[in-house]
């Protein structure tokens, strides 16, 4: 599980912030594609100090000063998550949503399945998951679960409060620390159910795909 995983409101997050957020992580994404041989460190392209504990790797604050500056390496690309293309079996609509919520305290996929199911992230793939907003009025869930291997009883990775957002104007808020799922590994995303309303809930996870630079659904 994430060691500082808590939500920030984004009523409260000023657009500079909402950037930090941003591109601390794609710096994470890219940081973990070259730890994980998903596309290799190109010190030309990319030309940092590495990591004193990785040298695989550079330097997270360079790394994010550099993309600060509009960088990016020429052999990575980075899009947004497709629930079909990037969850695979585990979802049947390619839209960000649970199905029929029927049961108070269940978990429900937000990538449209029956139930949770593990999203198989392909070979060449990194996922980071930043934030999450839910369009669904009022909110019927109040748990955003990540979990790894296996739905329901896997391994927790992070689990996300989203009664934090209650009071404020929209349901929507940054993840203190990006969620990553590495390449090749099976997760699992799901919301818990708090009002059974017999009706799909809109549960949108502000994410980025990190994948080598001209490839999809590797």
């Amino acid at each position: 599980m994430s060691s500082k995983a808590y939500i920030v409101p984004s009523d409260f997050t000023p657009p500079t912030k909402q950037e930090d957020y941003r591109v601390g992580a794609l710096a994470a994404g890219m940081q973990r594609a070259y730890k994980l041989g998903v596309q290799s460190w190109d010190h030309k392209n990319v030309p940092l100090s590495p990591d004193q504990n990785d040298p695989t790797v550079p330097v997270l604050s360079e790394l994010i000063a550099w993309l600060r500056k509009g960088n990016w390496p020429q052999n990575l690309d980075a899009r947004e998550f497709e629930p079909i293309i990037d969850a695979g079996a585990g979802a049947n609509l390619d839209f960000w949503y649970t199905a029929a919520l029927a049961a108070i305290g269940t978990e429900y996929s937000i990538t449209g399945a029956v139930s949770p199911c593990p999203a198989i992230n392909r070979v060449k793939r990194i996922v980071v998951f930043y934030g999450v907003q839910v369009v669904t009025s009022p909110c019927p869930v109040n748990r955003l679960v990540f979990r790894r291997n296996t739905a329901v009883t896997g391994l927790l990775q992070a689990e996300f409060d989203l009664q934090q957002l209650a009071t404020m104007l929209r349901v929507d808020g940054f993840f203190s620390e990006p969620v990553v799922w590495d390449n090749n590994t099976a997760y699992s995303v799901a919301a818990l159910c708090q009002i059974a309303t017999g009706v799909a809930a809109n549960v949108i996870p502000k994410n980025f795909v990190i994948e080598p630079a001209g490839t999809v659904n590797v």
